[in-house]
């Protein structure tokens, strides 16, 4: 509590000081200052998740998503983890559109993505509603007008922060990582679950040996993802091909003509393809990731990952990352070397692959997890009806 300033004089006795109450106590700011503010309370779980056995609405739940970008349009890792939950839903039975910035509507592996426009029109329709990240405002609002439960996922430790989300905004979170669930949930006890990035070894996996691949890869050059430590490794001897990937967000720092060793690929929704089966090495020097999607992606084809010890690497590559702090170049290149020899090389390898199979086995059940998740908040849909039977009398015995 702050006490009164010193433009504040108390003569004889002391008066209690009540500080002002907050504006935006119930979050999700309101940007027009001229306008009253308004509480987005969303429907709630009756009990706390892993502790009561809440009731389940079975397939078909239709799922309404209201987010500002989507796969292919946009390919980074937050998009894609969405989209892979939402295809293994729809492979369940339940019914998935996306409402976002495209100006046509598509279809990706039976999910339907409509434009922004059709918002007013498929939210009142779906059973649960989903949000995350830039369209966080609209996802709250949306659910909290047509009082629909909504599932919001929590890509870093500050989102919460800044959109001053308050559980009455969200049913339930869905925490990305069990460091971010440290971070950002226990504020929000018993309101969310950890789901972490799923990425399966079929989706990824190359038929090819990783050892005989060209390029040495950094996903996104921005200097949040370590473009600087990138470039100069290209500078070092001995003289090696570098691939710098266009990443989906972020001031992007293509190669000039001083780096004739590097190869710029354009921002692809084909990975596999593009990057992963031209890349001997993967490159994580970033000074933040939540998760580090595209690390467990490349391990799928026994890529090594040299990476920046952060929070949510540490906890993705577990012992099969090799980590070294992005602002050692000399080790970064050091450990380049040590790559060179293929016994080292094949260790590495054979780990990477390891890990992402146990990843494997995670994401799969956290798929069970999340579609159980979706059929809770189904089932505290308001606009559900319920038939109630007649009771049921027992006859004494």
């Amino acid at each position: 509590m702050t006490p009164p300033g010193p433009h504040r004089v108390t003569v004889g006795v002391d008066v209690p000081w009540t500080p002002p109450a907050r504006r935006y106590r119930h979050g999700v700011r309101n940007h027009n200052p001229y306008a009253a503010h308004r509480r987005y309370d969303v429907p709630q779980l009756a009990g706390i998740l892993g502790v009561d056995d809440l009731d389940r609405k079975p397939a078909p739940v239709k799922i309404c998503a209201v987010v500002d970008r989507y796969p292919p349009l946009q390919n980074a890792g937050a998009e894609w983890m969405l989209h892979h939950l939402f295809r293994d839903s729809v492979r369940r039975g339940h019914s998935v559109i996306v409402v976002t910035a495209t100006p046509e509507e598509y279809t990706l592996d039976g999910v339907l993505v409509v434009p922004h426009r059709d918002l007013h029109d498929i939210a009142p329709q779906a059973d649960v509603h989903v949000g995350h990240l830039m369209w966080t405002r609209d996802a709250v609002e949306t659910a909290a007008t047509y009082q629909r439960p909504l599932i919001y996922l929590v890509h870093n430790d500050a989102q919460l922060w800044h959109w001053k989300l308050t559980p009455e905004n969200v049913t339930v979170g869905v925490w990305n990582s069990r460091w971010i669930s440290a971070s950002s949930g226990a504020r929000w006890p018993g309101q969310g679950v950890v789901i972490r990035p799923p990425v399966l070894i079929d989706d990824y996996a190359l038929d090819r040996d990783p050892w005989t691949a060209a390029y040495t890869t950094l996903v996104n050059p921005s200097k949040e993802k370590g473009a600087e430590l990138f470039y100069a490794l290209a500078d070092r001897p001995p003289a090696r091909r570098y691939l710098a990937v266009e990443g989906a967000y972020g001031d992007q720092q293509k190669p000039g003509h001083q780096h004739p060793n590097v190869t710029w690929q354009d921002q692809t929704g084909d990975m596999v393809t593009d990057v992963y089966a031209r890349t001997r090495v993967l490159l994580m020097p970033s000074w933040f990731e939540s998760w580090g999607r595209s690390a467990v992606e490349a391990m799928c084809s026994g890529i090594p990952v040299i990476a920046n010890p952060t929070e949510g690497l540490l906890e993705a590559l577990g012992t099969a990352g090799i980590f070294i702090d992005r602002t050692d170049v000399a080790g970064w290149q050091q450990m380049l070397s040590m790559l060179d020899d293929e016994d080292t090389y094949r260790e590495r390898s054979a780990a990477g692959y390891q890990r992402a199979s146990e990843l494997t086995v995670l994401a799969n059940e956290d798929f069970v997890t999340w579609n159980d998740l979706v059929e809770t908040c189904g089932a505290i849909n308001p606009a559900v009806s319920v038939t109630v039977g007649p009771p049921q009398v027992s006859s004494p015995a």
